[in-house]
């Protein structure tokens, strides 16, 4: 079960959907400009990270988002899904209520509110009978130190990103190094580390799908999981794979079914090289 940090209690709570089989989530995140700077995407995780924590519970997400809609190339560049409705900040949020829950009252409904998950900006939110819970925003992001305004086209994009040969999912790697409601600064030596462990992760599992599958070691496959679930600790669930990434008396089946296995919750496409390595390396 994913539990969220809620603004409004100040604990940790359990989510459970007021709808049977469908998590519904409110996101509003930072419109700015139609390139956004990198401190600008990490927003857009949150809402990927909830999807992705509903999805492996068997759980039919709906979310919409009030966002900048031009944006979407670089989400796509991160992994980050699209919103089942994306809609700007001018249009009125008793539309995207419409879209959830047709018909829906703001004033004297009996039923649930129509949204699960509210986080960002709590005066889009439009009050809280539209929420059940309301998470913490996401940290801020500093660039090299430096707080970035969102309007800011000095800032560096995913294009200067890409531009000094940075796989884009790096920048989604070194998001998840942090948890969502932590201040992360972002510098260009901790991108290229991050990418540095994404190339390396992917020549691994690469390697280890040569070899025999193997059940997943239920102790590192469990942790993180459990790690995503409580208030999605993605730097929990890193650590793991780094524990079993060195550790050798997994079978090379049992990691690399792992580590495939969990990036359906870390969107970093760690199986893309498979087929890549030759068979003169076969284990």
């Amino acid at each position: 079960m994913l539990r969220l940090y809620d603004i409004r209690t100040g604990h940790v709570e359990d989510i459970r959907p007021a709808h049977v089989g469908e998590l519904r989530v409110l996101a509003v995140t930072p419109g700015g400009r139609d390139e956004p700077h990198l401190g600008q995407l990490r927003a857009w995780l949150l809402p990927d990270l909830i999807r992705r924590c509903a999805e492996l519970r068997r759980l039919v997400t709906t979310s919409c988002e009030i966002t900048n809609i031009a944006a979407q190339a670089a989400r796509a560049a991160l992994n980050i899904h699209p919103a089942e409705r994306t809609a700007p900040a001018s249009e009125p949020i008793g539309r995207t209520v419409e879209f959830v829950e047709p018909g829906y009252r703001r004033a004297g409904t009996d039923g649930p509110p129509p949204f699960d998950i509210g986080m960002g900006d709590a005066g889009w939110l439009g009050g809280p009978e539209l929420t059940r819970h309301v998470t913490a925003p996401v940290g801020l992001v500093t660039i090299d130190g430096r707080t970035v305004p969102a309007d800011d086209t000095s800032a560096p994009n995913l294009r200067d990103a890409v531009d000094r040969g940075l796989d884009p999912l790096a920048i989604r790697l070194a998001f998840l190094g942090r948890r969502y409601r932590d201040e992360l600064d972002l510098t260009w030596d901790a991108l290229h580390a991050a990418e540095k462990t994404l190339l390396r992760w992917r020549e691994r599992v690469a390697e280890w799908a040569l070899s025999p599958s193997a059940a997943m070691p239920r102790r590192y496959a469990d942790a993180i999981t459990g790690a995503f679930d409580d208030d999605l600790d993605t730097p929990a669930a890193l650590r793991e794979l780094h524990a079993l990434e060195a550790d050798d008396s997994a079978a090379a089946g049992a990691r690399f079914e792992t580590f495939a296995a969990m990036d359906r919750l870390l969107g970093l496409d760690l199986a893309r090289d498979i087929g890549r390595v030759t068979a003169a390396r076969r284990p």
